[in-house]
């Protein structure tokens, strides 16, 4: 199947569901990487402040959980500007460290990788490499990695990026990590991730829909992107708006997008008819605290390890380790 078709089939899939939604995929491609950068930057969107704090805060602890001759792997790494945090302590107290950043666009790889490597210092003991890929590709990227036989593996995942994903497919895919740990002989693997717990829903509302409105321009370059995808023109930007909402049943932010008028959508032979007005979820974002975690983490073969909070916002970030013998 080419990957032109097996867009397509993403895309079907996603916009024939109830409620119909677009492939995450289509959120993140170069241009929509940079808009989320930019609304890090917003004063509004405190996930991102709240988590730098909270690795600023707590460097030297949270260096206690990386051994030196490790290796990190990122998950999603984004700019790595709060990443930046954790790789510069390292380098300044020189610890080897093999890093991986996994993201899905080479081009904004290549790009923040080389402004990493530039704020630290020359002969760097932490060696950066990218890594294209999907967080389920990752997991047999680990598997089969024999440069990881006898290390540590330290996975990052940070902006709450965890909580996005539901109870079930976090349980999939630490199992697929635990089940790769073997595979690759590791000594040993924990994570590292940040976790948004935050209920204020005013704050919320101003930093998932930010006054300068690149919040809904990102949301709306998932349309070009999914055209990018599929090879031909499916959407008309034109005829798309922003719709995004706080959803406090399922503790969420919904950031969806809807046609103002009906709309026919042709992928391959099939003709969706969408009308006007309804959404079509592009992504969400989940506030979880530490004990849903604790309770999403049963039977995972992962323990919960130690949490630093932010003092202000309900923010924290926490290690979970493999459990030795599972």
């Amino acid at each position: 199947m080419s990957r032109s078709l097996g867009n397509i089939r993403e895309l079907r899939k996603g916009l024939t569901a109830m409620p119909r939604r677009l492939p995450s995929l289509c959120a993140w491609d170069k241009e929509g990487l940079q808009l989320f950068e930019q609304i890090t930057h917003n004063k509004h969107y405190y996930p991102f402040y709240a988590e730098k704090a909270v690795l600023q805060q707590s460097i030297n602890t949270i260096l206690d959980a990386i051994p030196p001759n490790s290796t990190i792997l990122e998950l999603g790494s984004g700019s790595l500007e709060k990443t930046g945090v954790i790789l510069e302590a390292l380098d300044r107290t020189q610890r080897t460290v093999d890093y991986y950043a996994l993201d899905i666009c080479p081009e904004e790889l290549d790009r923040t990788l080389s402004v990493i490597q530039r704020r630290l210092s020359p002969n760097s003991c932490v060696r950066c490499h990218p890594l294209v890929s999907t967080y389920e590709d990752s997991i047999s990227w680990v598997a089969k990695n024999q440069a990881l036989d006898s290390q540590t593996l330290t996975v990052l995942w940070l902006g709450s990026s965890i909580a996005n994903e539901t109870p079930n497919a976090i349980r999939h895919l630490l199992g697929g990590f635990e089940s790769a740990k073997h595979g690759s002989n590791l000594a040993a693997m924990q994570f590292l991730v940040g976790l948004d717990g935050c209920k204020d829903i005013a704050k919320i509302n101003n930093a998932y829909d930010t006054p300068d409105g690149l919040s809904r321009k990102f949301a709306l370059n998932s349309l070009q992107h999914a055209n990018n995808l599929a090879g031909y023109e499916l959407f008309h930007a034109a005829d798309w708006v922003f719709r995004g909402f706080w959803d406090s049943q399922q503790s969420r932010y919904n950031t969806c997008i809807a046609p103002t008028k009906d709309v026919t959508v042709a992928l391959g032979n099939e003709l969706i008819h969408i009308p006007a007005m309804e959404l079509v979820h592009v992504i969400s974002s989940r506030k979880i605290g530490t004990d849903q975690l604790r309770k999403i983490l049963v039977d995972t073969g992962f323990e919960l390890m130690e949490t630093w909070m932010h003092p202000e916002v309900a923010y924290g970030f926490l290690s979970y380790d493999a459990l030795s013998g599972m």
